[in-house]
């Protein structure tokens, strides 16, 4: 494919071509006229005559010839200009296209991902879980409400119950094809309140729990600067986000007393 630079050098290539044929008929035609006889008639100032109007022309047809392709060079350089700066246009306006196409994409992308990430991560309290724990825990709860009832306080440990109690699903194995056990946390506040607790999420640094209070009342100031949202509950249960984190800083002494460390 020709470029647009060379179209113009070929037309100027051919008027040259074309002026060198007029210059080449003129010295032609000079030559016959010196060879021709010389009549009676021609004198000397008619032969120069006729030689100034040949060479007149000659130099003519070259002035035209130069003024032309003069002319031609000029305007094809102007047109090649033009030319090249409607192709940087051109070629700014499809970089700057398939820029916004790929910015596009690598936002969609990056929005997709994220959305990935915070949906693999979200908190996400599995109910169907927290039922089957909550039902399992009836028969230890009977038994420390017989405790009780005798000794007119919750046992120190669970050690002190007697007798054999269920042991809570596993949150990680709950969906196996036999589910695990866990253990149950057990805590005594006070003489009159007890707190159990089971492991929910372990799989992050501060795991998740389902936590149980025979009072209802949850101990301050674990929860007074919390967001509600932190947790959500199920009657006398609590499934709370991110439980272990409450341990790092306070914890029960031997009466049942929350204290921080």
């Amino acid at each position: 494919m020709n470029s647009p630079v060379n179209i113009p050098m070929k037309i100027l290539g051919t008027f040259v071509l074309c002026g060198g044929l007029v210059i080449l008929f003129m010295l032609g035609l000079g030559a016959a006229l010196l060879t021709a006889p010389i009549s009676s008639e021609n004198n000397v100032e008619k032969i120069a005559g006729n030689l100034g109007v040949s060479l007149a022309g000659f130099f003519a047809a070259c002035l035209v010839s130069l003024v032309a392709g003069i002319a031609l060079v000029i305007h094809g350089r102007k047109r090649a200009r033009q030319r090249s700066q409607e192709d940087i246009r051109i070629a700014k306006e499809k970089v700057g296209k398939a820029t916004r196409i790929a910015m596009a994409w690598i936002t969609m992308l990056a929005g997709l991902m994220v959305l990935g990430i915070w949906y693999s991560f979200r908190w996400n309290p599995d109910t169907a879980w927290a039922a089957t724990v909550i039902g399992e825990a009836d028969e230890l709860q009977d038994l420390l409400r017989g405790y009780y009832e005798m000794n007119e306080e919750y046992p120190r440990s669970l050690d002190d119950l007697k007798e054999d109690f269920t042991q809570p699903t596993d949150f990680l194995t709950r969906n196996a094809e036999r589910a695990g056990t866990s253990r149950w946390g057990y805590d005594r506040i006070g003489s009159d309140d007890y707190q159990l607790a089971v492991t929910a999420y372990s799989w992050v640094s501060y795991w998740d729990a389902l936590v149980y209070r025979s009072s209802g009342d949850f101990a301050e100031p674990w929860f007074d600067n919390r967001d509600g949202a932190d947790w959500r509950d199920f009657g006398k249960w609590r499934y709370v986000k991110g439980f272990s984190r409450y341990g790092d800083h306070y914890y029960f002494d031997a009466q049942g007393n929350l204290q921080q460390r």
